[in-house]
């Protein structure tokens, strides 16, 4: 396990430093663009003292050219005080106006921009500026057996409720990069097939995984082992998200085996559920 770690920060490095090259062999250009409803963040990578700020971009312009409603990402290295500060002034759905080395073609499959400079907060620009209204308006479909599905544009789902083995609860299609849940939703809905088969092997994976921790870890002072049926008749579903790799998740109540800790069960419809979870 350590090795695929280390294996993946390598990657992520080596892509990263590609990137790094691209952007500073790419052209210094004027963009404006309106700021996605997932906000500004940043991250920072092993060893790294200073951090990069992320500005996801929902629509934007360069200087001289048409209007696009599509993803672009902006990044710039910042100290922590910077990155706050920023966050702060930069939320979603407000236009910003920056110089940035612009590449439009990338191997992450979305066009990123390295900041030289801030030109304006919130410029003039009417036609951006309605985009930025647009994007706040409801998105809603109309799907069976999910019913009404509404976007949440902050975390990138289709949220609804729909009957699960008789009770509802809740279900959350994940959107591509196009901003589709179709992948998602044909998931969803291969579930929704056979809910007492999906819900049995879930529970399942629970047991496995989980019902020994509970025993050996999480039993109150004095309080016997807790035995299968016991360890299933207190865990129950709230929730389903589908995402567009193929994967699925089931959060599942704890009813308090673990002190009120969610447990996540993730897997794809070829190989079931491989993994069970318990989360903060």
């Amino acid at each position: 396990m350590s090795d695929d770690i280390e294996q993946f920060l390598r990657d992520q490095s080596a892509r990263e430093q590609r990137l790094d090259d691209l952007l500073a062999a790419s052209p210094v250009r004027t963009i404006t663009g309106v700021i996605d409803a997932l906000g500004v963040g940043g991250s920072q990578s092993r060893g790294q003292v200073d951090w990069t700020l992320i500005i996801p971009l929902a629509a934007w312009r360069l200087e001289g050219g048409l209007a696009h409603q599509s993803p672009f990402t902006l990044r710039q290295s910042v100290n922590q005080i910077q990155l706050e500060a920023l966050r702060e002034r930069l939320l979603p759905y407000r236009l910003v106006r920056v110089r940035a080395r612009v590449a439009l073609e990338t191997e992450l499959g979305v066009p990123q921009g390295a900041i030289q400079a801030f030109l304006e907060h919130d410029p003039k620009d009417a036609a951006l500026k309605q985009l930025a209204s647009d994007l706040q308006n409801p998105v809603i479909r109309h799907e069976a057996p999910f019913g009404e599905l509404v976007l949440d544009r902050s975390i990138g789902w289709f949220r609804g409720k729909a009957a699960w083995n008789g009770s509802p609860i809740e279900v959350q299609l994940s959107i591509d990069e196009t901003g589709s849940c179709d992948v998602s939703l044909r998931i969803a809905r291969a579930l929704w097939d056979d809910p007492a088969s999906w819900e049995q092997r879930v529970m399942e994976k629970v047991e496995e995984r989980l019902l020994q921790i509970k025993n050996d870890h999480w039993l109150d002072e004095g309080q016997s082992p807790v035995t299968a049926e016991q360890f299933r008749s207190l865990l129950s579903l709230e929730s389903v998200t589908t995402n567009p790799d193929g994967t699925f998740e089931f959060w599942c109540n704890d009813g308090d085996l673990f002190w009120g800790h969610s447990i996540s069960v993730a897997g794809d419809l070829t190989n079931g559920p491989t993994r069970a979870t318990l989360e903060g």
